[in-house]
């Protein structure tokens, strides 16, 4: 009996256990993916406001008769300023070839001196832009002292821009290249450039064809993604939730557009808690320009700790402290059972009087006898005495059913004189007490003496 409590405690208190760390555990994933969800959304709203910063320069373009440069400065001028991560803002008009030689005569005019439509050539340097029919300069940007080197880049000979041109125009929305590396400021990471496209006014533009035709140009954003990233977070309390954002429709191993690292470090003294199976990495999409981005919320080694739950692991030890508790005052109690009913017995086969229990019944059998009884009845054995039916040890055998009458009308019989006879057939007066009792089953039986 103690082993099977033991084993049922051990079974009961790791059950338990289990249950305590699996609600742990999904408090956990629900509390990381609220903090998840709050750092994707601040995230990807940040992105938002920059391509509401693009699509105010296209308006101001709608609204004006003609933008000149220095307009163009004072409109676009603050918003890098005012919007970290926004690296640069630009027009690049649409130019066919025949008036290539207009537009950059009229640049130079303008200030832009050795001003020329260029492209990135093979060796990696800026040279003339070969002749094609359409050219997509940036003709101006903003800032433009730290931007000079894009100044008269023909956008239309890089294949991804080309693409990223084509889909905006099509579509009349901001559409995005993949990422492309940035330098400059002392800075590097990866960046993103935007174009929204520009059609003449009063021009029909329903259908793609009309839209191919109203086509003036592109108003054009170059974002930074780390910054914005940066300056996006720099607000929120710092609870070390490391986060990725990747561009999805850029083939793997190429996509991470940048990786932001805690604020938030506690250091390597801890060891990582219990990790929740598919909690380590939380995806959100979110569609940024024409392509589908991703943002990857991860807990780190802080946030784990800071929310590291324990009190789960307090349930083995006291579990299995109460079991042993409880295993070893079971073992003691059977222990003192067991001695008790030794001596018990000892006693019983000690008398010199006869101890038995028996079945009830004419032919009713012992069921257990003492060593007092056995040598009574003359019998070789416990074993030959147990084989015989009580009412052969009666002389008169109806005085048997008499006796089990008596018992079963009062519960007991004190003291009856009934004459018995030994299995080699001596007869013998014995003076017979006995007592019915019941079982744990409700069977009746006769414990007596003689």
């Amino acid at each position: 009996m103690p082993l099977v409590v033991v084993v049922l405690g051990v079974l009961t208190t790791v059950g338990v256990f289990w249950k305590a760390r699996e609600d742990a555990l999904q408090r956990f994933r629900v509390q990381l993916a609220g903090d998840a969800t709050i750092r994707a959304s601040i995230i990807a709203e940040a992105f938002e406001q920059r391509l509401g910063d693009l699509e105010a320069l296209r308006r101001f373009y709608m609204g004006s008769t003609e933008v000149d440069r220095r307009e163009f400065r004072a409109f676009v001028g603050p918003a890098p300023g005012v919007r970290a991560g926004i690296e640069a803002m630009a027009w690049a008009p649409r130019v066919p070839r025949s008036q290539r030689a207009r537009i950059e005569a009229q640049a130079r005019q303008e200030g832009l001196a050795d001003f020329q439509i260029r492209e990135i050539g093979p060796d990696g340097k800026p040279g003339p832009a070969g002749d094609r029919d359409w050219h997509y300069p940036i003709l101006m940007i903003e800032p433009e002292e730290r931007n000079q080197a894009m100044l008269g880049l023909d956008q239309g000979a890089n294949p991804a821009c080309l693409e990223a041109m084509a889909r905006a125009t099509d579509t009349g929305a901001a559409v995005s290249t993949g990422g492309i590396e940035l330098a400059g400021r002392g800075q590097t990471g990866v960046g993103v450039m935007v174009f929204l496209p520009f059609y003449g006014k009063d021009l029909p533009t329903s259908t793609i064809p009309e839209r191919r035709m109203a086509l003036e140009g592109f108003v054009v954003g170059l974002f930074r993604v780390g910054e914005v990233v940066r300056v996006a977070l720099s607000n929120t309390p710092p609870i070390g939730l490391p986060t990725d954002i990747l561009d999805a429709a850029a083939p793997a191993g190429t996509n991470l557009l940048y990786h932001w690292e805690p604020r938030l470090q506690r250091g390597r003294a801890a060891p990582p808690p219990d990790r929740a199976p598919g909690a380590e990495r939380l995806p959100y999409a979110f569609a940024f320009a024409g392509r589908d981005w991703r943002i990857d919320v991860s807990p780190g080694p802080a946030y784990r700790q800071a929310r590291r739950a324990l009190a789960h692991w307090l349930v083995l030890p006291v579990g299995l402290l109460l079991t042993t508790m409880l295993g070893f005052y079971l073992q003691a109690l059977v222990a003192h059972r067991q001695r008790a009913e030794q001596r018990y017995m000892d006693l019983i086969n000690n008398l010199a009087v006869g101890v038995y229990r028996n079945t009830p019944g004419e032919k009713g059998r012992f069921l257990e006898a003492n060593p007092a009884i056995v040598a009574m009845f003359e019998a070789d054995s416990k074993e030959q005495f147990m084989r015989q039916r009580v009412s052969d040890l009666y002389v008169q055998p109806v005085q048997r059913k008499e006796f089990v009458d008596k018992i079963a009308r009062h519960g007991f019989v004190r003291d009856e004189e009934i004459e018995l006879k030994t299995l080699k057939g001596r007869r013998f007066w014995a003076s017979v007490s006995a007592a019915m009792r019941h079982d744990e089953r409700g069977r009746v039986f006769f414990d007596g003496v003689i």
